[in-house]
């Protein structure tokens, strides 16, 4: 669980999480540790590729092991982002949900939950994506300004000792 530093005590203001991710995930993205950033929307994903793409430009390497996934690009992209992460000529993706679960996308060994995504099943889901070929994985929760993510960085039992919510169907529906 990692929250940005107060910039601005009199007024609680943290440093920007976007910011505060790009600084942490850009080093295991340069070393080639496989990596995943998980954002809530797509243009936070179009935000993060772009400024992790920058630093990676600032150490000569190659900006297009870097891809954005999302819903809103074509399915022969995201197939062929998905071909990229499974044969290694990806080594990072900045995501939406829509890699949270159902698409083989090979093994990643670090995880960025960017903000809470809304329910214990899905930062398990996406805290799932790394670690999965059977070596130590790391998930680093970046906590946002909102008032859930500052409740769940004080309390981050809320997560991590709580069982995922149950799901609920409407067979009607």
């Amino acid at each position: 669980f990692y929250n940005p530093p107060i910039v601005n005590l009199a007024l609680g203001i943290r440093r920007s999480y976007i910011l505060e991710t790009v600084r942490l995930a850009t080093a295991p993205i340069a070393n080639g540790v496989p990596t995943i950033v998980f954002t809530s929307s797509r243009l936070n994903v179009e935000i993060l590729l772009r400024y992790l793409r920058a630093e990676l430009a600032k150490r000569h390497l190659d900006t297009e092991r870097v891809q954005g996934y999302r819903g809103g690009y074509l399915p022969t992209r995201r197939r062929a982002i998905e071909r990229g992460l499974r044969d290694g000529r990806v080594i990072g993706v900045v995501a939406t949900n829509a890699l949270e679960l159902g698409i083989d996308i090979g093994s990643l060994d670090v995880a960025f939950v960017v903000g809470y995504p809304g329910s214990v099943a899905s930062f398990l889901q996406q805290s799932g994506r790394a670690g999965r070929s059977q070596r130590d994985s790391l998930t680093v929760y970046v906590g946002r300004s909102t008032p859930i993510d500052q409740y769940l960085m004080e309390h981050p039992e809320m997560i991590m000792e709580r069982a995922p919510e149950r799901a609920r169907i409407n067979p009607d529906n």
